[in-house]
């Protein structure tokens, strides 16, 4: 679990990594900001130190570029704007059903409406009723662009869960076609986030199994953790094992 500046570190290196694409509407620098407005016990000086361990004079390069592209007023506004739409913004269910080439009685309203939710990128989440229905669906293309996507970013995250902690997973994405992933953890981050705020449990840690990509042939297990504290949701922690199926050598000139 990551505690507050590590959680600060995190975005720094988050905001190099990606910073730099307006896709993702200075969300990082967002994040920092309401991090150094509400965390006094945190040094942001320290985390910027600690990020650059591992990424160097880059965290200072990116962050200054973000930070100056956010100084424009019309830039400034779009971002905001963006991720208010993307924070609790629900969807029609049938909407949704349909973008998943499914019948409208598949998804349920019973634990929240479809909903966009984001630990970084935006995922429309959708909780389904069964195993069954998770294992029918096929996006449709069209009904998929007509989602209201509020970036450029689409992913539709569909779940069911079993009882006992257990979720089940799929997700579809835009990315030239429409494709499935077998293990995202944006995804799942999201929905940890998402399942966390609408516990009623006031304060603790909440812990599920994620289980993606069976569908696919390609099965992954996650282990997604939320810590609340006073009714906000302060960490989400996404880990698993990994094997590796690739390898090579880049090589770089000079």
């Amino acid at each position: 679990m990551l505690d507050r500046p590590s959680c600060v570190v995190e975005k720094l290196l988050a905001n190099s990594d990606r910073g730099r694409d307006a896709a993702t509407e200075a969300r990082d620098l967002i994040d920092l900001a309401f991090m150094a407005a509400g965390w006094e016990d945190v040094d942001l000086s320290r985390a910027v130190v600690a990020a650059e361990s591992a990424y160097g004079a880059s965290i200072r390069r990116d962050l200054a570029f973000v930070l100056d592209r956010f100084a424009d007023e019309a830039i400034r506004r779009r971002c905001l704007a963006a991720l208010a739409i993307e924070d609790g913004a629900t969807l029609d269910a049938g909407a949704v059903a349909r973008a998943a080439g499914l019948d409208g009685s598949s998804v349920t309203s019973a634990r929240h409406p479809p909903r966009f939710a984001s630990v970084g990128l935006s995922f429309a989440i959708a909780e389904l009723v069964d195993r069954a229905a998770l294992a029918a669906a096929r996006p449709d293309v069209t009904a998929f662009d007509a989602l209201g996507w509020p970036d450029a970013h689409r992913g539709l995250y569909l779940y069911c869960a079993d009882g006992g902690g257990g979720l089940d997973g799929r997700m579809f994405f835009e990315h030239e076609r429409l494709a499935e992933d077998a293990a995202t953890g944006s995804a799942n981050g999201a929905l940890a986030g998402l399942l966390a705020t609408l516990d009623p449990s006031p304060s603790g840690e909440l812990r599920w199994t994620s289980r993606q990509g069976e569908d696919m042939g390609r099965p992954s297990r996650l282990a997604l953790r939320a810590l609340k504290r006073d009714g906000v949701v302060e960490a989400v922690h996404v880990g698993g094992r990994s094997v590796p199926v690739a390898e090579g050598t880049l090589l770089l000139e000079g």
